[in-house]
């Protein structure tokens, strides 16, 4: 018991998030905003072992909760973050993607998504005018 407790009080709060995000996706293998969370977690580069033993990556981890569910802004939001200025990511249903595009979705599933309007500002040329539907 005094092993365990010396333990947890050296892990990282990132590994204990990391963590809970695992135990979810271990009940639940589903559920879109873990896969997306656990992501969140991940620095550029780096990977984790999934419950089921698959080594995924923070893209990999967005991906998958996008294709989860379509309608979670936030996992738009983040899987442009890691995509490249000029990079095209084709997703499992034959898509091709943009940050542009991922950024453009993330507000208009989700309007309120400050962080997502602040991210299609940033990619959108000078004077460039959008409709969002």
């Amino acid at each position: 018991m005094q092993a365990e407790l010396r333990d947890a009080a050296r892990r990282k709060p990132e590994e204990d998030e990391r963590g809970a995000f695992l135990e979810i996706l271990e009940l639940d293998p589903l559920n879109a905003h873990a896969y997306d969370n656990l992501g969140s977690t991940l620095l550029p580069g780096e990977s984790l072992r999934l419950p089921d033993g698959l080594l995924v990556s923070k893209r990999l981890l967005h991906t998958k909760a996008l294709e989860l569910d379509s309608s979670h802004s936030n996992a738009h939001n983040n899987l442009a973050v890691s995509l490249g200025p000029e990079e095209v990511l084709k997703l499992q249903d034959g898509h091709e993607v943009t940050r542009r595009f991922l950024f453009q979705r993330a507000v208009e599933l989700d309007p309120a998504n400050a962080v997502a309007h602040c991210n299609l500002g940033v990619v959108l040329d000078g004077a460039e005018v959008i409709h969002l539907s």
